[in-house]
């Protein structure tokens, strides 16, 4: 029995060693776990603040490329190493962290647009400081004070899907009844756009039974224009165009290419004036001008002058007592001028004081074609002022009767550059007007600016004596972590503690600015709730994430001071706002900026009179089902410009009720918009 119990005594006794041992194991293994987790967490800290430290110095690249084409001027040293060491750097904070860019001309190229930038980012972090440098050598862009010329139109429609394909707003836009202004004629702070529709296709403009358009300023398409009005009764009006003597009413087609001009006027009653154009209608092609109106002493189109590259043909199809009228600018044709009228008392009048071939006063100039006027209409009747043709001029051909001035015989005119048919002097240019790009990292510099500015991690001390910025005490945690703020302004002691921190700027999908994480994209809000201030930007620069304005309301500014906001998003950007979350007053000026599309996504927009919304899309402005009636007030003015890489869409539910849109510059700084820099080559050292 003795031995029977030592023996279970020896095995307890090995049961609990090995159990110590286990446990001892197990420990060691929980512990080297635990150390190889701490080590992990720091290396992915690490490894995210490399990531920032690199993205703040790529910052710096581009601030460095604004910098130069804001004082291109500025001498620089010449790269070679050695010269590193004494070359001026420039620090910005940016993103939690700041950068320091230096800048050299290129040793590889004496050109002043050569230049090498080296930019170092650093950002701290957890007592951990983590820097990375950038050598970039790149070629500035082209800046200048041409920057703006595709944004010089309060409509532009760079038809990228399609360069064959009309823009046709008004088949679109419900014009039912209303009347609509485009003046894209008249200066704004002293400048003057270009014009009022530029199109790189074909433009077709016709309006519906009732509603009328007014366009100031000139209609340029690198295709086709075709105006045409709608058969209606008692309806003066219906497609106006005009100008001044800065923007005349021109209307150009074929601008750089081939195309034709068409002007027609349905056949109607009761008319007063159904189509009038105060300039020039031009064509590189052919001018086709005709009138199938109409009864009741009605002046169915009036047309200041026309240039054609090729022929022009004027007929009056029907019409009583009063013509068709092409006064005072005559008719230019590069080949042949036809001029008819059809039925009785179908009349046209053509004067001009046209100067051309050593002659003056002349009312129509034409090529080898020569000039046709056939009166065919019972009493209708053609008359003109002083004609010269390189080729025949033959009158006649029915019962009417035709009456001229002088005919003379001389050289045919020319078509072209600073000749008698010059479509680019037509439209104020000296070249086709393409889309204007982003430079996108202006914008986001400027965002991450605005962060360190205003932004999650600073206060602003409500002390009105002081003002100042209150920074984290934990900068770079945000949005990892919540930013943490001292109780008081450091400087002036003042209770900072409900003060709340500023808004973000640098806006991403479940992220900073993104007030619903449930929805896809970023639902984005600015209102009195986010305290953002006038003049900053908001920035997206994911493409593949879409901004949702979910509310857009600045009721809470001062009305009587200028407020502007710009949303940028490198995505498309919804207005989703309804109509009681969506407010701008008069003076406030807010631009969208998308690489996409811009939509409207509700059942409509009311603005105040003379807001101001200016809108860039890479591709569509697509408004779905919007409502532009300013406060229910018939003829009040809001301002601005739409710019859009394919086109610019309205919907059958669109209505502008009785207002006039008025073109406005976009006050930005150039560097915006001009390109910034190429790269020749990048690497990090």
């Amino acid at each position: 029995m003795k031995r029977v119990s030592r023996s279970a005594s020896n095995e307890e006794g090995y049961i609990l060693m090995m159990g110590i041992c286990i446990m001892m194991v197990l420990m060691l293994f929980g512990v080297a776990l635990a150390v190889m987790g701490l080590q992990e967490f720091d290396l992915s800290s690490r490894t995210k603040l490399m990531d920032q430290a690199y993205l703040i110095a790529d910052a710096g690249v581009n601030s460095a490329a604004v910098a130069i084409e804001n004082t291109p001027a500025s001498p620089v040293p010449v790269y070679p190493v050695y010269h590193a060491a004494t070359a001026s750097g420039i620090t910005i904070p940016f993103g939690g962290g700041n950068f320091t860019y230096k800048i050299y001309q290129s040793e590889q190229n004496t050109d002043s647009t050569y230049k090498v930038i080296q930019s170092t980012g650093t950002i701290t972090a957890r007592g951990k400081t983590v820097d990375r440098t950038i050598l970039a050598r790149i070629v500035i862009g082209a800046g200048g004070q041409d920057y703006d010329a595709s944004f010089d139109y309060l409509m532009y429609n760079g038809m990228s899907d399609n360069h064959q394909e009309t823009w046709d707003p008004s088949s679109q836009l419900d014009f039912n009844g209303i009347e609509v202004g485009l003046d894209g004629a008249n200066h704004y702070l002293g400048h003057y756009p270009l014009g009022a529709i530029y199109v790189d296709g074909n433009i077709k403009i016709p309006t519906s039974r009732k509603g009328s358009m007014t366009i100031q300023g000139r209609i340029v398409a690198t295709g086709d224009v075709d105006l045409e009005n709608s058969s209606a009764a008692n309806k003066a009006n219906d497609i106006t165009v005009t100008g001044n003597v800065n923007v005349p009413g021109n209307i150009i087609a074929g601008l750089g290419g081939i195309g034709d001009a068409t002007v027609t006027t349905a056949a109607a009653a009761g008319f007063v004036l159904a189509i009038s154009v105060s300039g020039d209608v031009c064509a590189s092609n052919n001018v086709t001008v005709t009138s199938s109106a109409s009864v009741n002493k009605s002046s169915p189109l009036d047309i200041g002058g026309i240039r054609a590259g090729d022929k022009a043909a004027v007929t009056n199809e029907k019409g009583k007592d009063e013509p068709l009228n092409i006064t005072p600018l005559g008719v230019i044709a590069g080949n042949k001028v036809d001029v008819r009228t059809q039925e009785q008392k179908s009349n046209v009048v053509i004067n001009g004081s046209i100067s051309a071939d050593n002659q003056n006063n002349l009312a129509i100039f034409s090529g080898l074609g020569g000039v046709s006027l056939q009166a065919s209409g019972n009493s209708s009747e053609i008359k003109t002022g002083n004609i010269c043709s390189n080729g025949s001029v033959t009158t006649g051909g029915g019962d009417g009767s035709v009456s001229t001035g002088n005919i003379t015989t001389g050289n045919p005119p020319v078509v072209g550059a600073r000749g008698d048919v010059d479509l680019y002097a037509e439209a104020g240019l000296s070249a086709t007007v393409k889309l204007l790009k982003p430079n996108w990292a202006y914008f986001e510099l400027i965002a991450g600016q605005d962060d360190v500015a205003n932004g999650p991690e600073t206060k602003i001390c409500p002390n009105l004596n002081c003002r100042r910025t209150v920074n984290s005490t934990n900068p770079g945690e945000y949005p990892d972590h919540p930013a943490v703020f001292p109780n008081e302004c450091p400087t002036c002691h003042a209770d900072i503690t409900n003060v709340p921190a500023g808004p973000a700027h640098m806006i991403s999908q479940s992220g900073p600015g993104d007030t619903d994480y449930s929805k896809p994209g970023i639902q984005f809000t600015w209102n009195s709730s986010i305290p953002y201030s006038s003049n900053e930007v908001v920035y997206n620069g994911d493409p593949n994430v879409n901004v949702y304005i979910d509310v857009l309301k600045w009721s809470n500014q001062n009305p009587n001071v200028s407020f502007t906001g710009t949303i940028v998003s490198k995505g498309s950007v919804y207005i989703t706002a309804s109509n009681t979350d969506w407010d701008i007053y008069g003076g406030q000026t807010l631009n969208i900026v998308s690489g996409l599309d811009i939509q409207n996504y509700t059942s409509g927009l009311v603005s105040n009179t003379d807001c101001i919304l200016h809108l860039w899309a890479q591709h569509d402005i697509d408004f779905n089902y919007i409502y532009i009636n300013i406060n229910n007030i018939n003829n009040l003015t809001f301002y601005g410009s739409f710019t859009a890489g394919n086109q610019i869409k309205f919907n059958s539910g669109s209505k502008w009720e009785n207002t006039n849109f008025k073109w406005s510059r976009w006050a930005l700084d150039p560097v915006a918009w001009a390109p910034s820099f190429q790269v020749l080559d990048w690497r990090e050292i």
